[in-house]
């Protein structure tokens, strides 16, 4: 960047053209739900033309997480309803559960029907003790 008697003149040093944090959580839906994106609606729809919400998180921390294992975060979603499932293709898809013991810290995907269902979904793993 130079400032000229006009304003200020920019120069591009770097585009970053690999793909970020965001399509991870994208095609982690997509092949869970068996879906695509649709161009002409902008939505992720799944094989019946179903529109597939998600929300994702790599940073989720919960100090109560600490000492828990992968095993038994896993097992507290599936008695809680909350583990995807492929017959409904909605539920929270958990990872990066190599932090989870030490830190109380893990990444996730939840997968719903709505915008809503998807928000509570990741309220539902949040609320694990």
């Amino acid at each position: 960047m130079r400032r000229r008697q006009q304003g200020w003149q920019l120069w591009a040093i770097e585009i970053n053209l690999r793909k970020g944090g965001t399509t991870h959580p994208f095609q982690l839906a997509a092949t869970a739900t068996g879906a695509g994106f649709d161009c002409s609606s902008g939505q992720l729809l799944n094989s019946d033309g179903r529109a597939v919400f998600y929300e994702a998180s790599n940073e989720l921390h919960q100090p109560p997480w600490r000492g828990l294992l992968p095993e038994q975060l896993i097992d507290a979603l599936v008695q809680r309803g909350v583990y995807f499932s492929s017959a409904s293709r909605r539920g929270c898809i958990p990872m990066r559960l190599g932090a989870l013991s030490e830190h109380g810290l893990l990444g996730a995907t939840s997968v719903g029907h709505s915008r809503r269902n998807a928000a509570l979904l990741m309220q539902q793993l949040m609320a694990v003790r």
